[in-house]
């Protein structure tokens, strides 16, 4: 605050100098000096006082002193108000914001927040009064009116760190973790791109990370923790959060590195010590009793009565732990640790209905864990015994379709095929048969195998079994849009639709292959009737609304449709570049330029791209006279899109910015 009262304060003086000689004498208001002699000054001289005053008192040591020279910079501001009024001049939103400073500082808080408001009726986009009287709103326990003031503003200052740092913060507080990652990831950007305040740089990855752990995206967590860590090396506890997210997420070689390196450095971390454990029990019985027994040497095992159990079992102590165990299962129905040691108990035990139970349970849990060829190994074992057992071969059929999931997971989609066709086999009812031989023909349609003649027999053989199945019609729909039949494609999501007409996935798939042939109208109907059906449709929302957009039309309802959707999603690159496209098309450049840029960065984060972006992207920029840019937006655009038609639109436009048109 000291700088910037100290250039105010300049600069009104040099303004004055400047003006004095060239204004003439009735643009000058009445002066009086202490010995009460009157004379006239420029207003430009009350202002100058005030600034004077505001520099002085902050740099008082005395609180009466500061007091003091607030209440006079207070006095100069209503009289060089009151002159420019005067004269019928208008006074600046800066006048104002100055005001309320030093109105703040006295603690006449309700006169400053009446300073904020005019300044801010003068200049909406002023931005030191937008966040100051933020600010106040936040410490007047009003955080909504907060929010909206900040986010009416965003467009304007969206480089600005402390105006999307207290968003950021703000939106979590009030429990819209969307929003917080919207803002905060856009803050994170703006810092990688040296643009951001780096103050905020490590509160803001580790909120990121916190935040996206919640939302159970784990990839993006680790991603942020990650970044985290290389400023804060030394911070034990995110360490052992990422080792837990990669625990998580099938990295477990990872997450024991991290591990062992904490329990190196700080051997009484139990937490880690723990976790290490249990995945080394996971992994490697082998591996496991020898760390196992380490711990128990040091007395840790002491502390973890669940441990200690697992420790006996190794020990071959069943009948000591197994009524323990047990009942922990039920209460915790996701510990892929303990289902593993109910399979040894009940394997040496002989209990194979038991075991049965648990392979099936655990196989399930391994793949929750991404630990996909443990759980198709589980789930094999679980078919051995299950063949041996005439009252469980109803469950062999299922449990083949998994295994084909898992491969599928792992893209190994010729062993998917392979273990469908099992389950095929396998299923005694013929509607199981056609479940299983719907879910081969969809392995069929995949991008890498490409299948579609195959995968189309299949659908009407099942056909043949049930007309009325709306499951195959949307299948065969679905392989006709990837094939680009569209017409073909629109008549199946008919068909779908006519069995199940409150299906909203029907009309979503329809309109998609409406818009492709260039049925606006029917693409519309549509979408509405799916609104209509789930008015929490967020991707609904944002079709329509860009449909819109994108012919021009019904400006006003697309901004209400896109605003829905994001409030829905905020945090959705897609929706954000909906968002900037109407106000393209609304002729507001710099808020749209705000929303595409938001668009960009998120999908950067997520290592994704969309040439569409970079193409709106180049649009605005052209219109904001940024040629070069433009140019680096359209080259970009035309590198991604894979459309010939597409590519040539760019060209033309990359060829037009040449010509200088």
């Amino acid at each position: 605050m000291i700088r910037l009262v100290l250039v105010f304060f300049t600069l009104s003086m040099g303004f004055l100098q400047a003006t004095e000689k060239d204004r003439p004498k009735y643009h000058r208001c009445s002066y009086t000096d202490s010995e009460n002699e009157k004379t006239f000054v420029f207003p430009e001289f009350y202002l100058s006082l005030g600034y004077k005053n505001q520099v002085q008192a902050v740099r008082s040591q005395g609180p009466e002193e500061r007091e003091s020279l607030h209440v006079n910079a207070v006095k100069y501001f209503d009289y060089y108000i009151a002159c420019l009024k005067n004269m019928n001049y208008s006074v600046s939103a800066l006048t104002y914001y100055s005001k309320a400073l030093s109105l703040y500082e006295l603690g006449r808080i309700p006169e400053s927040d009446q300073a904020l408001t005019i300044a801010l009726e003068q200049d909406s986009r002023h931005r030191d009064s937008v966040y100051m009287k933020s600010r106040l709103l936040i410490n007047q326990k009003n955080p909504e009116k907060a929010l909206e003031i900040l986010e009416e503003a965003v467009s304007y200052f969206n480089q600005d760190s402390d105006i999307l740092f207290t968003l950021g913060i703000l939106s979590n507080e009030m429990g819209n973790s969307s929003k917080a990652l919207l803002y905060l990831g856009s803050l994170w950007n703006n810092i990688q791109k040296k643009d951001g305040d780096v103050r905020y740089r490590q509160f803001v990855l580790k909120t990121l990370a916190d935040l996206h752990s919640k939302r159970g995206d784990m990839a993006r967590s680790i991603y942020y923790q990650n970044n985290y860590l290389k400023y804060k090396p030394n911070d034990i506890d995110a360490k052992f959060q990422l080792a837990n997210l990669l625990s998580q997420t099938g990295s477990t070689k990872e997450a024991k590195e991290i591990l062992i390196e904490i329990e190196k450095k700080n051997p009484t971390y139990l937490n880690a010590q723990y976790l290490l454990a249990e995945i080394y029990y996971v992994e490697n019985k082998t591996e496991g009793y020898k760390y196992f027994s380490y711990l128990d040497s040091k007395g840790v095992l002491q502390t973890n009565y669940y441990l200690s159990q697992l420790f006996k079992l190794m020990q071959g102590k069943i009948a000591e732990v197994k009524p323990f165990l047990e009942k922990l299962a039920e209460k915790n129905p996701s510990r892929l640790s303990l289902y593993l040691a109910l399979n040894e108990i009940y394997t040496k035990l002989g209990q194979e209905d038991q075991l049965i139970e648990t392979l099936k349970k655990s196989s399930q849990i391994a793949q929750g864990y991404k630990q996909n060829l443990m759980a198709i190994d589980l789930s094999k074992k679980f078919i051995a015994l299950a063949e041996k057992k005439p009252n469980y071969t109803p469950q062999i059929a299922f449990q083949y379709d998994f295994i084909a999931s898992c491969y599928e997971e792992i893209a190994s989609y010729h062993l998917a095929l392979v273990h469908v066709r099992r389950a095929i086999d396998s299923a005694q009812a013929l509607k199981e048969k056609d479940l299983y031989r719907l879910h081969e023909a969809n392995i069929m349609r995949n991008p890498t195998m490409k299948r579609y003649k195959d995968s189309i027999k299949i659908l009407h053989q099942v056909l043949d079994n049930d007309i009325t199945s709306p499951p195959v019609y949307q299948s065969l729909g679905l392989t006709y849009f990837v094939m680009e039949k569209y017409r073909e494609s629109v008549d199946y999501f008919t068909r779908a639709i006519e069995y199940e007409p409150t299906n909203p996935t029907h009309y979503y798939f329809r309109a998609m292959a409406y818009e492709k042939i260039g049925y606006t109208q029917d693409t519309i109907v549509d979408l509405k009737k799916i609104i209509e059906l789930d008015p929490s449709n967020s991707v609904s929302y944002n079709f329509l609304g860009y449909l819109y957009a994108e012919k021009n039309i019904e400006l006003e309802e697309s901004l209400k449709l896109i605003k829905k959707a994001i409030d829905i999603e905020p945090d959705n690159p897609a929706y954000q570049d909906s968002f900037g496209w109407v106000l393209f098309r609304y002729g507001k450049y710099e808020e749209s330029l705000h929303h595409l840029q938001l668009a960009r960065q998120m999908m950067e984060e997520k290592k994704e791209e969309d040439p569409t972006v970079y193409d709106h992207l180049g649009d605005v920029l052209l219109k904001m006279n940024d040629i070069n840019s433009a140019r680096e937006s359209y080259e970009k655009a035309e590198n991604l899109f894979k459309e010939k038609v597409e590519k040539d639109k760019i060209k033309d436009k990359i060829k037009k910015l040449e010509k200088g048109k």
